[in-house]
């Protein structure tokens, strides 16, 4: 029989092996969220979602997990047409905020074609791909 300091030592390490894996393959957005150094630089026949958050914000600090949460599962390309999902700090990226107007948190827009638009829906996934899908089938 084990000892309780081993059994004690064999959980810490599932759990810590447990973390190690859901990090690697799904804790983080990295490879679903973008930083533009310039959204002015993007593609404008590429859709780009973007969230616009700070850190000391409670809608911030609810909403921010549901959307990384989300992302893995967004669409990537509808139709023709790249979508990329962008998330900017506005604390860090006080002039892209500034330029977009940005005064309430957290905030979603989408970029396409030039033009800028607010998403004022429910902040469910079914919701921002509709949004989405609208811009395509203009």
């Amino acid at each position: 029989m084990l000892s309780k300091n081993l059994m004690f030592i064999i959980g810490l390490l599932v759990v810590v092996v447990l973390a190690v894996i859901y990090k690697l393959c799904c804790g983080s957005s990295e490879n679903f969220t973008q930083k533009y150094d310039n959204l002015d630089n993007v593609d404008p026949n590429d859709l780009v979602l973007v969230l616009f958050h700070v850190p000391w914000c409670g809608h911030c600090k609810k909403f921010i997990p549901k959307w990384e949460a989300m992302l893995p599962s967004m669409p990537k390309h509808i139709k023709e047409v790249s979508v990329h999902y962008v998330t900017i700090d506005c604390d860090e990226d006080t002039d892209t905020c500034k330029k977009y107007n940005i005064t309430a948190y957290p905030t979603i827009m989408m970029l396409y074609k030039g033009d800028k638009h607010q998403f004022k829906d429910e902040r469910t996934k079914e919701h921002l791909v509709g949004f989405i899908n609208g811009f395509v089938s203009i």
